[in-house]
Protein backbone atom coordinates (compact mmCIF):
# COMPACT_ATOMS: atom_id res chain seq x y z
CA UNK A 1 0.00 0.00 0.00
CA UNK A 2 1.03 3.16 -1.26
CA UNK A 3 0.70 6.41 1.17
CA UNK A 4 1.16 10.02 0.81
CA UNK A 5 4.36 11.60 2.38
CA UNK A 6 3.00 13.43 5.59
CA UNK A 7 4.07 14.10 9.16
CA UNK A 8 5.65 11.20 10.32
CA UNK A 9 3.07 10.05 13.17
CA UNK A 10 -0.35 11.18 11.02
CA UNK A 11 -1.71 14.36 11.48
CA UNK A 12 -3.15 15.30 14.94
CA UNK A 13 -6.91 14.37 13.88
CA UNK A 14 -6.09 10.81 13.07
CA UNK A 15 -4.18 10.30 16.40
CA UNK A 16 -7.23 11.65 17.63
CA UNK A 17 -9.09 9.17 15.47
CA UNK A 18 -7.02 5.97 16.00
CA UNK A 19 -6.99 6.97 20.17
CA UNK A 20 -10.91 7.43 19.99
CA UNK A 21 -11.46 3.96 18.89
CA UNK A 22 -8.93 2.36 20.98
CA UNK A 23 -10.68 3.85 23.87
CA UNK A 24 -14.32 3.17 22.55
CA UNK A 25 -13.42 -0.85 22.41
CA UNK A 26 -13.85 -2.73 25.02
CA UNK A 27 -11.04 -5.61 24.25
CA UNK A 28 -8.64 -3.32 21.70
CA UNK A 29 -8.41 -3.46 18.10
CA UNK A 30 -5.79 -5.42 16.06
CA UNK A 31 -3.12 -4.29 14.34
CA UNK A 32 -5.09 -5.61 11.11
CA UNK A 33 -8.33 -4.07 12.44
CA UNK A 34 -6.72 -0.58 12.43
CA UNK A 35 -5.23 -0.86 9.30
CA UNK A 36 -8.48 -2.33 7.46
CA UNK A 37 -10.40 0.58 9.69
CA UNK A 38 -8.00 3.66 8.35
CA UNK A 39 -6.61 2.41 5.42
CA UNK A 40 -2.95 2.60 5.88
CA UNK A 41 -0.09 0.42 5.99
CA UNK A 42 1.40 -1.76 8.79
CA UNK A 43 4.12 0.50 9.52
CA UNK A 44 2.24 3.41 9.53
CA UNK A 45 0.00 1.70 12.13
CA UNK A 46 3.08 0.45 14.12
CA UNK A 47 4.31 3.93 14.60
CA UNK A 48 1.17 5.56 15.37
CA UNK A 49 0.95 3.22 18.59
CA UNK A 50 4.65 4.00 19.26
CA UNK A 51 3.55 7.85 19.25
CA UNK A 52 0.21 7.25 21.50
CA UNK A 53 2.55 5.37 23.66
CA UNK A 54 5.09 7.94 24.24
CA UNK A 55 1.89 9.96 24.61
CA UNK A 56 0.26 8.86 27.04
CA UNK A 57 2.75 6.67 29.20
CA UNK A 58 1.70 2.94 31.11
CA UNK A 59 -2.05 3.66 29.55
CA UNK A 60 -1.27 1.47 26.53
CA UNK A 61 -1.87 -1.49 26.81
CA UNK A 62 -1.80 -5.08 24.72
CA UNK A 63 -3.70 -8.41 25.11
CA UNK A 64 -3.49 -11.28 23.22
CA UNK A 65 -7.04 -12.88 22.15
CA UNK A 66 -7.57 -15.90 19.42
CA UNK A 67 -4.47 -17.76 20.50
CA UNK A 68 -1.98 -15.15 18.91
CA UNK A 69 -3.87 -11.38 18.08
CA UNK A 70 -2.63 -8.82 20.23
CA UNK A 71 -5.25 -6.31 20.84
CA UNK A 72 -4.75 -2.94 21.34
CA UNK A 73 -6.34 -0.36 23.82
CA UNK A 74 -5.96 2.82 26.34
CA UNK A 75 -6.45 1.48 30.15
CA UNK A 76 -8.60 4.65 31.09
CA UNK A 77 -10.48 7.90 29.62
CA UNK A 78 -7.20 9.43 28.13
CA UNK A 79 -9.01 10.61 25.42
CA UNK A 80 -11.97 12.75 27.45
CA UNK A 81 -10.64 15.88 26.94
CA UNK A 82 -10.12 15.98 23.22
CA UNK A 83 -13.00 14.29 22.06
CA UNK A 84 -15.77 17.12 21.14
CA UNK A 85 -19.49 16.07 20.45
CA UNK A 86 -20.75 17.87 17.34
CA UNK A 87 -23.92 19.64 16.13
CA UNK A 88 -24.45 17.18 13.64
CA UNK A 89 -23.55 13.76 15.06
CA UNK A 90 -26.32 14.79 17.66
CA UNK A 91 -28.56 15.58 14.95
CA UNK A 92 -27.91 12.44 13.27
CA UNK A 93 -28.38 10.33 16.44
CA UNK A 94 -31.91 12.40 16.75
CA UNK A 95 -32.86 11.19 12.79
CA UNK A 96 -31.86 7.89 13.80
CA UNK A 97 -34.46 8.21 16.49
CA UNK A 98 -37.01 9.43 14.46
CA UNK A 99 -36.93 6.96 12.04
CA UNK A 100 -36.86 3.96 14.21
CA UNK A 101 -40.13 5.78 16.24
CA UNK A 102 -42.07 6.13 12.77
CA UNK A 103 -41.24 2.33 11.80
CA UNK A 104 -42.92 1.60 15.00
CA UNK A 105 -39.55 -0.61 16.09
CA UNK A 106 -40.25 0.19 19.79
CA UNK A 107 -37.15 -1.64 21.23
CA UNK A 108 -34.63 0.18 19.32
CA UNK A 109 -36.15 3.74 19.54
CA UNK A 110 -35.98 2.69 23.42
CA UNK A 111 -32.24 1.97 22.70
CA UNK A 112 -31.57 5.40 20.85
CA UNK A 113 -33.23 6.75 23.39
CA UNK A 114 -31.00 5.76 26.09
CA UNK A 115 -28.19 6.28 24.19
CA UNK A 116 -28.75 9.96 23.27
CA UNK A 117 -29.36 10.91 27.10
CA UNK A 118 -25.93 8.55 28.35
CA UNK A 119 -24.34 10.74 25.28
CA UNK A 120 -25.91 14.00 26.88
CA UNK A 121 -25.35 13.29 30.56
CA UNK A 122 -21.57 11.98 29.64
CA UNK A 123 -20.90 15.53 27.60
CA UNK A 124 -22.44 17.34 30.42
CA UNK A 125 -20.41 15.64 33.41
CA UNK A 126 -17.39 16.61 31.73
CA UNK A 127 -17.87 20.94 31.45
CA UNK A 128 -18.86 20.78 27.73
CA UNK A 129 -21.62 22.91 26.77
CA UNK A 130 -24.61 21.04 26.10
CA UNK A 131 -25.64 20.47 22.28
CA UNK A 132 -29.16 20.38 22.19
CA UNK A 133 -31.37 19.58 18.86
CA UNK A 134 -34.63 21.61 17.83
CA UNK A 135 -37.22 19.06 16.99
CA UNK A 136 -38.67 20.95 14.24
CA UNK A 137 -35.48 22.13 12.73
CA UNK A 138 -34.46 18.29 12.38
CA UNK A 139 -38.12 17.76 10.59
CA UNK A 140 -36.96 20.38 8.42
CA UNK A 141 -33.60 19.34 7.37
CA UNK A 142 -34.99 15.97 6.40
CA UNK A 143 -37.83 17.56 4.18
CA UNK A 144 -40.42 16.94 6.42
CA UNK A 145 -41.84 19.77 7.52
CA UNK A 146 -42.00 23.28 6.46
CA UNK A 147 -41.73 26.72 8.58
CA UNK A 148 -44.21 29.05 6.68
CA UNK A 149 -44.54 32.98 7.65
CA UNK A 150 -42.50 35.63 7.19
CA UNK A 151 -38.60 35.27 8.58
CA UNK A 152 -35.07 37.28 7.60
CA UNK A 153 -33.73 36.54 4.69
CA UNK A 154 -30.14 35.16 5.32
CA UNK A 155 -27.69 33.98 2.47
CA UNK A 156 -26.82 30.52 3.28
CA UNK A 157 -23.09 31.05 2.16
CA UNK A 158 -22.91 33.69 5.19
CA UNK A 159 -24.39 31.19 7.67
CA UNK A 160 -22.23 28.46 6.19
CA UNK A 161 -18.74 30.82 6.59
CA UNK A 162 -19.82 31.47 10.32
CA UNK A 163 -20.56 27.97 11.39
CA UNK A 164 -17.13 26.55 9.91
CA UNK A 165 -15.44 29.45 11.90
CA UNK A 166 -17.32 28.72 15.07
CA UNK A 167 -16.57 25.24 14.80
CA UNK A 168 -12.77 25.94 13.81
CA UNK A 169 -12.86 28.68 16.55
CA UNK A 170 -11.10 30.94 13.96
CA UNK A 171 -11.77 34.56 13.85
CA UNK A 172 -13.76 36.28 11.30
CA UNK A 173 -13.90 39.68 9.15
CA UNK A 174 -17.38 40.98 8.41
CA UNK A 175 -19.01 43.99 7.08
CA UNK A 176 -21.84 44.85 9.18
CA UNK A 177 -24.70 47.68 8.37
CA UNK A 178 -26.59 48.85 12.03
CA UNK A 179 -30.21 49.03 11.98
CA UNK A 180 -30.18 51.90 14.31
CA UNK A 181 -27.05 54.35 13.16
CA UNK A 182 -27.82 52.89 9.71
CA UNK A 183 -23.99 52.98 9.06
CA UNK A 184 -21.93 49.63 7.42
CA UNK A 185 -18.72 49.27 9.78
CA UNK A 186 -15.68 46.26 9.55
CA UNK A 187 -15.55 43.95 12.52
CA UNK A 188 -13.11 41.41 13.80
CA UNK A 189 -15.78 38.82 15.56
CA UNK A 190 -15.16 35.70 17.55
CA UNK A 191 -18.31 33.87 16.89
CA UNK A 192 -19.67 32.26 19.68
CA UNK A 193 -23.31 30.99 18.78
CA UNK A 194 -26.95 31.66 17.44
CA UNK A 195 -29.77 32.89 18.20
CA UNK A 196 -32.72 32.27 16.11
CA UNK A 197 -36.35 34.33 17.03
CA UNK A 198 -38.25 36.65 15.29
CA UNK A 199 -35.26 37.75 13.40
CA UNK A 200 -31.43 35.85 14.00
CA UNK A 201 -28.43 37.01 15.76
CA UNK A 202 -24.80 35.95 15.74
CA UNK A 203 -23.43 35.99 19.35
CA UNK A 204 -19.59 36.99 18.90
CA UNK A 205 -16.63 38.89 20.68
CA UNK A 206 -16.47 41.97 19.02
CA UNK A 207 -12.60 42.69 18.94
CA UNK A 208 -13.22 46.83 18.31
CA UNK A 209 -15.44 46.73 21.81
CA UNK A 210 -13.94 43.93 24.06
CA UNK A 211 -17.37 42.46 24.72
CA UNK A 212 -20.01 40.00 23.45
CA UNK A 213 -22.40 41.55 21.36
CA UNK A 214 -25.57 40.44 19.12
CA UNK A 215 -25.40 40.82 15.20
CA UNK A 216 -28.38 40.74 13.39
CA UNK A 217 -27.68 37.92 10.58
CA UNK A 218 -29.67 40.01 8.23
CA UNK A 219 -27.36 42.97 8.36
CA UNK A 220 -23.60 40.87 7.35
CA UNK A 221 -23.44 42.55 4.17
CA UNK A 222 -20.32 39.90 3.70
CA UNK A 223 -18.49 37.52 5.93
CA UNK A 224 -14.57 36.61 5.36
CA UNK A 225 -12.70 33.56 7.17
CA UNK A 226 -9.68 34.22 8.34
CA UNK A 227 -7.13 31.83 10.18
CA UNK A 228 -6.46 33.53 12.92
CA UNK A 229 -7.65 30.84 15.96
CA UNK A 230 -9.08 31.94 19.71
CA UNK A 231 -9.62 30.06 22.67
CA UNK A 232 -13.24 31.55 23.52
CA UNK A 233 -14.19 32.91 27.19
CA UNK A 234 -14.47 30.55 29.45
CA UNK A 235 -17.24 32.13 31.39
CA UNK A 236 -19.28 32.38 28.61
CA UNK A 237 -22.37 29.95 28.29
CA UNK A 238 -24.80 30.31 25.30
CA UNK A 239 -27.66 27.92 27.08
CA UNK A 240 -27.04 31.01 30.06
CA UNK A 241 -26.96 33.91 27.73
CA UNK A 242 -29.92 32.81 26.00
CA UNK A 243 -31.86 31.92 29.15
CA UNK A 244 -31.30 35.44 30.64
CA UNK A 245 -33.87 36.75 27.80
CA UNK A 246 -37.68 36.10 26.72
CA UNK A 247 -36.67 36.08 23.08
CA UNK A 248 -33.32 36.85 21.71
CA UNK A 249 -33.30 40.37 23.00
CA UNK A 250 -31.06 40.99 25.82
CA UNK A 251 -32.14 43.14 28.82
CA UNK A 252 -32.06 43.37 32.40
CA UNK A 253 -34.47 40.89 33.41
CA UNK A 254 -37.93 41.34 35.19
CA UNK A 255 -40.08 38.87 37.53
CA UNK A 256 -42.73 38.46 35.08
CA UNK A 257 -46.53 37.12 36.37
CA UNK A 258 -49.03 36.12 33.59
CA UNK A 259 -52.94 34.90 34.41
CA UNK A 260 -53.99 32.48 31.77
CA UNK A 261 -58.25 32.43 31.48
CA UNK A 262 -60.09 29.31 32.33
CA UNK A 263 -60.52 28.87 28.61
CA UNK A 264 -57.12 29.06 27.72
CA UNK A 265 -55.59 27.27 30.64
CA UNK A 266 -54.89 24.05 29.35
CA UNK A 267 -53.51 25.03 26.39
CA UNK A 268 -50.70 27.78 28.15
CA UNK A 269 -49.74 24.67 30.48
CA UNK A 270 -48.72 23.13 27.26
CA UNK A 271 -46.12 26.10 26.58
CA UNK A 272 -42.77 26.77 27.56
CA UNK A 273 -42.78 30.38 28.12
CA UNK A 274 -39.18 29.95 29.72
CA UNK A 275 -36.77 27.72 30.94
CA UNK A 276 -37.30 29.37 34.47
CA UNK A 277 -41.28 29.39 34.24
CA UNK A 278 -43.27 27.82 37.48
CA UNK A 279 -47.10 27.13 36.86
CA UNK A 280 -49.62 27.74 39.07
CA UNK A 281 -53.50 26.48 38.33
CA UNK A 282 -56.20 28.49 40.30
CA UNK A 283 -59.35 27.31 41.83
CA UNK A 284 -61.68 29.29 39.04
CA UNK A 285 -59.73 27.23 36.42
CA UNK A 286 -57.33 29.85 35.75
CA UNK A 287 -53.13 29.50 35.41
CA UNK A 288 -50.44 31.55 36.76
CA UNK A 289 -47.21 31.55 35.06
CA UNK A 290 -44.26 32.67 36.88
CA UNK A 291 -40.12 33.58 35.12
CA UNK A 292 -37.66 35.83 35.50
CA UNK A 293 -36.38 37.01 32.34
CA UNK A 294 -35.74 40.56 30.06
CA UNK A 295 -37.00 40.95 26.54
CA UNK A 296 -40.67 43.32 27.45
CA UNK A 297 -40.92 43.71 23.55
CA UNK A 298 -40.83 40.30 22.50
CA UNK A 299 -42.82 38.90 25.40
CA UNK A 300 -45.52 41.78 24.46
CA UNK A 301 -45.23 40.81 20.67
CA UNK A 302 -46.34 37.11 22.19
CA UNK A 303 -48.97 38.18 23.95
CA UNK A 304 -50.66 39.74 21.23
CA UNK A 305 -51.34 35.88 20.26
CA UNK A 306 -53.64 35.78 23.37
CA UNK A 307 -55.28 38.41 22.75
CA UNK A 308 -57.81 38.84 25.95
CA UNK A 309 -57.20 35.69 27.59
CA UNK A 310 -54.08 36.61 29.15
CA UNK A 311 -53.71 39.63 31.48
CA UNK A 312 -50.32 40.81 32.50
CA UNK A 313 -50.04 40.79 36.96
CA UNK A 314 -46.30 42.17 36.83
CA UNK A 315 -44.24 43.72 36.08
CA UNK A 316 -45.69 47.34 35.75
CA UNK A 317 -43.33 47.92 32.49
CA UNK A 318 -44.34 45.08 30.73
CA UNK A 319 -48.05 46.06 30.70
CA UNK A 320 -47.18 49.56 29.59
CA UNK A 321 -45.10 48.36 27.15
CA UNK A 322 -48.23 46.04 25.67
CA UNK A 323 -50.47 49.18 26.53
CA UNK A 324 -48.31 51.02 24.33
CA UNK A 325 -48.17 48.24 21.11
CA UNK A 326 -52.00 48.31 20.90
CA UNK A 327 -52.28 52.41 20.94
CA UNK A 328 -49.87 52.85 18.45
CA UNK A 329 -51.80 49.97 16.47
CA UNK A 330 -54.99 51.59 17.32
CA UNK A 331 -53.67 54.87 15.93
CA UNK A 332 -53.57 52.82 12.18
CA UNK A 333 -56.11 50.59 12.34
CA UNK A 334 -58.50 52.01 14.56
CA UNK A 335 -60.65 53.86 11.68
Amino acid sequence: MTEPEGPRYGSAEELIALLTALQASAIGLTVEQIQERFDVSRKTVERRLNAIGKLFPGELHSDTYDGQKKHWRLRRPAVAGLVRLTHDELVALDSALERVERDGRADQAQSLRSLSEKVRTLAASAGRPGVETDAGALLEGEGLAMRPGPRPKIPLDTVAVLRDALLAMHEVRIEYRSHIKAETTQRVLRPYGFLFGARHYLIAHDASRDGVRMFRLSNIRSVEPSDVAFDPDPEFDLREYASTSFGVFQEKPHDVVLRFSPGVAGEASEYVFHPSQRLQPQEDGSLIVRFRAGGLWEMAFHLFSWRGDVEVMEPTELRETLVGMLKDSLLVHGG
